[in-house]
């Protein structure tokens, strides 16, 4: 009888869709403008040729492949890419990116493949592409001249 007087708010709405999403594992929908495949293995995000001028927030949990190539993206931000567990590969050609900040890359434990080629950056930060246990390949060819520092 209670529930029939009390109106819903926004706030206990989304209580109630988080409460949801953990107790059925729910997995994030695919971000707008994305198209998403879903296999047993995970989800493939194909954000390519979209016109994003910034990286989406918010992949599916379950995201195990990304791609997207051909978009005017700049800036790869701190924290755009961050627990994201599951995440395997990671496509960026011809995206315009002058810079990537230290911290882009956060607990992606399975990482294994970065592709950053035909873009304009000029130099990698230090800091960028540490903490990548699985990084097998990055792939940042093309550039006019670019320097990169372990140190």
């Amino acid at each position: 009888m209670l529930a029939a007087i009390m109106k819903p708010t926004n706030s206990s709405v989304a209580v109630g869709l988080l409460i949801f999403a953990v107790l059925t594992d729910g997995i994030l929908p695919c971000p707008t403008s994305c198209l998403c495949t879903t296999n047993s293995n995970g989800t493939d995000v194909d954000c390519s040729s979209k016109q994003l001028k910034s990286i989406p927030r918010n992949f599916p949990n379950d995201t195990m492949n990304i791609t997207m190539s051909f978009n005017p993206i700049f800036l790869v931000r701190k924290g755009s890419f961050q627990n994201m567990t599951v995440l395997s590969r990671l496509r960026m050609m011809l995206c315009d990116i002058r810079l990537i900040m230290p911290g882009a890359f956060i607990n992606l434990p399975l990482l294994r493949r970065i592709v950053f080629s035909l873009n304009r950056m000029t130099r990698v930060l230090r800091g960028v592409f540490i903490e990548l246990p699985a990084l097998e390949s990055l792939y940042v060819y093309n550039f006019t001249t670019l320097l990169y520092s372990k140190a």
